[in-house]
């Protein structure tokens, strides 16, 4: 989702395995996003990004994220008032 987003999306339970990233929240100007569980595998860039981020994403399960490529989570300047929450988080990374 980029580009200046104002929508309100509930993606529920969601599973992502492979690709080069899991899910990249870029550039939202505002609306919230929620999340149930999240369960991100073998990605190979961050498992989860909320960059330049307004609005509210919410995860209101259990994270789990598993041989992440890059960072497991990234967020970076999002706006004052603005922010994600997770309700439990794990991340395992293969020890190299």
């Amino acid at each position: 989702m980029q580009g200046g987003s104002t929508v309100n999306a509930d993606f529920g339970n969601t599973t992502l395995n492979g690709g080069s990233g899991g899910i990249s929240l870029q550039s939202n100007s505002g609306g919230t996003r929620t999340f149930g569980t999240l369960s991100i595998t073998n990605g190979s860039g961050a498992a989860f990004a909320n960059i330049l981020g307004g609005g509210l994403t919410n995860v209101t399960g259990t994270t789990t994220i598993t041989n992440p490529g890059g960072r497991g989570i990234e967020i970076g300047n999002t706006t004052a008032g603005n922010g994600v929450t997770f309700a439990d988080v794990t991340i395992t990374s293969p020890v190299v």
